[in-house]
């Protein structure tokens, strides 16, 4: 269904995931775990193609047999719940499922989503999301804001998809939902750091320039290397530095990130 392999993510200069192996089957649940910060929203992203990443993924399904929830929702606001299941319904020509909508209390009114307290507004996500019974789903802190029946019924949804022949990748802080869903779990570790930038000049620059550069770029060293000067930072700096070879009557030769 899914796999992937020496896959790296990386947010701006920093590595939030590196060299990691995934591979979900059918009937699997996936579950992600880490601290915040580990990869784990930015790892899912690149799963699906929505950010750049290193490495190779398979993908076994089609954007209409996959089902998301983000943590954020990403629910069109000013538009009403009536509306938003009759696209739905529309786009995957699928009559309206009443017992599902049933199960999380959801209403098919007139009221915007906009209006939705957080918990209903979960409620409706995860509704879209197992809308067409699909195949594949990813869903990235689910039961954030649910009350206690709702993530029930959420969990049990879930458990029924995987005994149809779904697979589901979760990530979650609650450790009774992983367990509850996740045939396998997968521990991102917080090994989160800055990337090198590297880069080279038209001259070799003094131990005074580059202690007065680092104070310029806010570091706390610029290392030389065989290769050049090397910055551990996540910060753009290209321009800082550029200003500062005007002054200092040298030039930038290269300048790439590792």
């Amino acid at each position: 269904m899914l796999t992937a392999s020496k896959l790296q993510v990386k947010r701006g200069f920093k590595t939030v995931v590196s060299d990691l192996n995934l591979d979900i089957q059918p009937r699997e649940g996936l579950g992600l775990v880490g601290p915040n910060g580990a990869g784990k929203t930015s790892l899912l992203l690149a799963i699906l193609g929505v950010i750049p990443s290193n490495g190779v993924i398979e993908r076994t399904f089609t954007s209409f047999e996959l089902g998301v929830v983000w943590q954020d929702r990403c629910l069109p606001l000013n538009v009403s719940v009536t509306s938003w299941l009759s696209y739905l319904s529309g786009i995957f020509n699928q009559p309206l499922d009443l017992e599902l909508l049933e199960r999380f209390n959801i209403s098919n009114d007139s009221k915007l989503i906009r209006t939705m307290s957080g918990g209903e507004a979960q409620k409706l996500a995860i509704v879209s999301a197992f809308f067409h019974k699909p195949k594949m789903l990813v869903l990235d802190e689910p039961t954030v804001g649910l009350d206690m029946d709702s993530r029930r019924e959420f969990l049990d949804l879930c458990r029924e998809r995987i005994d149809s022949g779904a697979s589901i990748l979760i990530t979650s802080h609650i450790p009774s939902d992983i367990s509850s869903i996740s045939t396998r779990i997968t521990n991102l570790t917080n090994t989160n750091h800055e990337t090198g930038l590297l880069f080279s000049t038209s001259r070799a620059l003094t131990k005074e320039e580059l202690e007065d550069l680092a104070r310029i770029l806010e570091i706390s060293q610029i290392r030389e290397t065989s290769s050049g000067y090397l910055i551990q930072t996540d910060k753009d700096v290209f321009a800082l530095i550029g200003n500062y070879s005007v002054g200092q009557n040298f030039s930038i030769t290269s300048f790439s990130s590792l």
